[in-house]
């Protein structure tokens, strides 16, 4: 007969079996499970670890992903939507510079 112990451990390792099925990719510095590459690919390289890039033109506002600072302006700026509608489409890619490390 087997002991609670031994259950719970056999229904632990189950559900990580049935989670690595539905979710195969996983960040490599947070272990955050995902069902899509893309998805994980766009976490690794826009917000695990790494500091908000996208200044918002009219306030001091910053985020991670491109699409979140085309929200932003929808929601905090409606009076520039559509010019910063054009600039999203063209050339928005206003990243905060990144400290150089010096030698």
């Amino acid at each position: 007969m087997m002991s609670i112990l031994e259950d719970a451990q056999s229904l632990i390792y189950y559900i990580f079996y049935i989670l690595e099925s539905m979710y195969p990719y996983q960040c490599s510095t947070c272990l955050k499970p995902y069902k899509n590459y893309s998805s994980c690919w766009r976490h690794m390289a826009y917000e695990c670890g790494n500091k908000k890039n996208f200044q918002c033109l009219y306030c001091s506002r910053a985020v991670a992903q491109r699409y979140d600072m085309k929200k932003h302006v929808r929601s905090c700026h409606p009076d520039k939507c559509r010019e910063f509608e054009e600039i999203y489409r063209t050339t928005y890619y206003r990243k905060i510079p990144r400290e150089v490390p010096s030698s």
